[in-house]
């Protein structure tokens, strides 16, 4: 019988996520001999007819990020969600239907203001992840 690979879940956010974030997503991947599987919730994104983000800014963190991997040499593929949910809770359910081995996230700091007006998508991705969570801290 035949092991599975394993699957690491990068949960990028195309407003945010550092190259720090892939990097590590990606030595993980190598680390263990995974998949990785990008996964963006693209709630307040648009996407083209493609299927790719709309807003040049989007497509431009996605094309490095594409870069990054390929520089990399790392076995990938990206996935965006179209939700109207929690961007933490659509990583979270990729990850239990994927069966994943790793989430790894960036994590930036929110005031408390921030925090109160905005909720945090971490609490509920971290608390409900159906496996471990290694976050990146990302600075301003």
């Amino acid at each position: 019988m035949t092991e599975e690979r394993k699957r690491i879940v990068l949960g990028f956010n195309m407003d945010f996520t550092a190259e720090e974030v892939t990097r590590i997503a990606s030595e993980q991947a190598q680390a263990f001999g995974a998949e990785l599987h990008v996964v963006s919730s693209v709630v307040g994104h648009q996407l083209d007819k493609d299927g790719q983000p709309a807003e040049p800014q989007a497509r431009m963190r996605m094309n490095r990020l594409k870069a990054q991997l390929d520089d990399a040499g790392v076995d990938y593929t990206i996935h965006m969600l179209v939700r109207e949910k929690n961007p933490g809770m659509d990583i979270v359910r990729f990850a239990e239907r994927n069966k994943a081995y790793l989430l790894v996230v960036g994590f930036k700091q929110k005031s408390v203001i921030g925090e109160i007006v905005f909720g945090s998508n971490y609490r509920e991705l971290i608390g409900k992840a159906p496996c471990p969570v290694v976050t990146v801290h990302v600075k301003a």
